[in-house]
C-alpha cells in the first residue's frame, strides 16, 4: 500500500503531461524552422511602413525641391542645400505651405535622417530671413593679439610673442567686420546666411591661434567664439 501511494503521488497528472509534451513539440519546431530557414524568426518583427516630418514655411520664403536639391529664398538671399545623398522622399505643399520628408520601409539610421533634413531646411530659413552673426573675442595675458581686417582678409600677428603672421581669406558669401574699438575692444563679426559657413570661418580663426606644447589649463591665449546670434534680431 505504501509503493503504491508513493508511486501515484510521483507520477505526473494529465494536465501536466500535455503541458510538457505541448511545450517541447513548440520549442522543437521553432529550432526546426530557424535551421531550416534563419530568417523566419527575424521577419516577426514590426517595419513601419511611412516615417515623416513636416516643416511650415513662413510667409515671404520660398522652398523649391527638385532631385533633392533644396532652394530655400527669402528677402535676404536665397541658399541651395544637395541632399541626394539621402534616399528620401521630400514634398512641398504650396497650398498648406510644408515642407515634407518622408521615408519607406527605414530602419533606424534611415529614420534619424528625417529630423536632420528638417533642421538643415529650418537653418536655411532662418538664413535667409534673420541671418547669422557670430562674435569672436581675442584673450590674452601678457602679449597682446593684433587683428586686422582689410576687406575679405584677416591677419593675426604677435600671437604669444611669435613673429609669424597669421592669415585667413574669407569668402564672399560671409561679410567680416571689426568692431570699434572704443566700444568694444579686439572683437571679429562673420555675417552671413549660410549658418555653416559662418561657423565655419569662426572655427578657422580659432584654430588659427592654438596654443602648442604647452598646458592650456594655464596658457589661455587665442581667439574664442563668443555669441551666436541673428542678425535681424540685433540691428
Amino acid at each position: 500500500m505504501l509503493l503504491t501511494r508513493c508511486a501515484l503521488l510521483s507520477s505526473p497528472s494529465p494536465s501536466s503531461i500535455f503541458y510538457t509534451h505541448t511545450h517541447t513539440h513548440t520549442h522543437t519546431r521553432t529550432h526546426a524552422q530557424a535551421k531550416k530557414n534563419p530568417t523566419c524568426i527575424s521577419s516577426k518583427k514590426m517595419v513601419k511602413v511611412k516615417s515623416l516630418c513636416t516643416l511650415q514655411i513662413p510667409e515671404g520664403v520660398t522652398v523649391d525641391v527638385k532631385g533633392r536639391k533644396v532652394t530655400v529664398t527669402g528677402k535676404r538671399g536665397t541658399l541651395t542645400k544637395d541632399l541626394t545623398h539621402l534616399q528620401l522622399d521630400m514634398r512641398v505643399d504650396k497650398k498648406n505651405r510644408t515642407f515634407t520628408v518622408i521615408r519607406w520601409f527605414g530602419s533606424k539610421i534611415p529614420i534619424a535622417c528625417l529630423n536632420t533634413t528638417k533642421a538643415h531646411v529650418q537653418n536655411m530659413i532662418t538664413g535667409v530671413t534673420k541671418g547669422y552673426r557670430f562674435k569672436v573675442r581675442c584673450a590674452y595675458a601678457h602679449f597682446p593679439i593684433n587683428v586686422s581686417v582689410d576687406g575679405q582678409n584677416i591677419e593675426v600677428r604677435n600671437f604669444l610673442g611669435e613673429k609669424r603672421v597669421r592669415r585667413q581669406l574669407v569668402p564672399s558669401s560671409v561679410k567680416v567686420s571689426q568692431t570699434d574699438p572704443s566700444k568694444v575692444k579686439d572683437e571679429i563679426i562673420f555675417d552671413g546666411n549660410d549658418l555653416e559657413q559662418v561657423s565655419r570661418e569662426a572655427a578657422v580663426l580659432h584654430q588659427m591661434c592654438l596654443v602648442k606644447k604647452k598646458d592650456i589649463r594655464k596658457f589661455l591665449d587665442g581667439i574664442y567664439v563668443q555669441t551666436k546670434t541673428n542678425i535681424e534680431g540685433v540691428e
